[in-house]
């Protein structure tokens, strides 16, 4: 059993069921210490002005606690590149730091990355490829099914991610998170040799659209097979899939 003191029980709450959700979707759960170096902290393109610093570290590169969980994931990767496992879903929940006017914030965070090529899957012929924008986005939207969020180009990608491969999480006209592709910049400064699509996103936000108490109510199982219509349009390449979503789903 896990216990919990002094927090909050919607996070706990949201926290659990994805966390579930994930591990449904064939990503590891990791934890790691909460504490990261300067040099881990900049090579992100956060300003340690804004972040967490330890009077009293325990060693050598655990001088700050972590502004982002993606700084303590990419580190797992490398790890286990050097074990020739190149092939991963990785996934963590916890709390993220930072200062706001001089005062310490804590927030609940989740935050996932894929890198090399998608599972085989058993009595399929469907051949492994290499993980994507696509199929990343597919995640995100699967796990935040309950939720009315949006997924948009970012007007400002973080510097950590790539400019070009960048969207925004938004929920209540709020970005609460970010998808895309890792920078190879930052990869490198890692030593991180395979592409690395990530995510990350605040669960503070959720709170007031989750209710506890409120359970979906299970359906019977039609004892028919089902029907599905396949429709296809061209549509020009220059209309986003937003307007197209926009049409569908008013």
């Amino acid at each position: 059993a896990n216990l919990y003191f002094a927090e909050n029980p919607k996070n706990v709450d949201i926290e659990n069921i994805l966390t579930d959700k994930l591990i449904g979707q064939g990503f590891f759960e990791c934890k790691n210490y909460d504490f990261v170096s300067q040099k881990e902290i900049e090579t992100l393109g956060f300003d340690t002005k804004n972040c967490l610093e330890i009077q009293n570290p325990l060693a050598q590169g655990m001088e700050f606690l972590r502004p982002s969980i993606l700084m303590s994931l990419l580190k797992n990767i490398h790890h286990n590149q050097n074990f020739s496992r190149d092939n991963l879903r990785l996934f963590e929940s916890g709390k993220t730091f930072s200062l706001q006017k001089g005062y310490p914030i804590e927030n609940f965070t989740i935050a996932g990355i894929l890198t090399g090529k998608t599972p085989t899957q058993k009595f399929f012929l469907s051949p492994q490829c290499h993980y994507g924008i696509f199929g990343l986005k597919g995640i995100i939207e699967t796990l935040l099914r309950d939720y009315e969020i949006k997924l948009v180009p970012s007007q400002k990608a973080p510097v950590y991610m790539h400019p070009k491969i960048c969207m925004d999480i938004m929920l209540d006209n709020k970005v609460i998170g970010i998808l895309g592709q890792v920078h190879p910049l930052t990869l490198k400064a890692f030593d991180v040799k395979n592409d690395v699509w990530a995510f990350e996103f605040n669960l503070k936000n959720l709170e007031k659209h989750f209710d506890a108490q409120t359970f979906k109510k299970a359906k019977d199982v039609s004892n028919l097979p089902s029907s599905e219509r396949d429709l296809s349009f061209i549509i020009d390449k220059t209309i986003p899939y937003a307007e197209i979503q926009k049409v569908l789903n008013p």
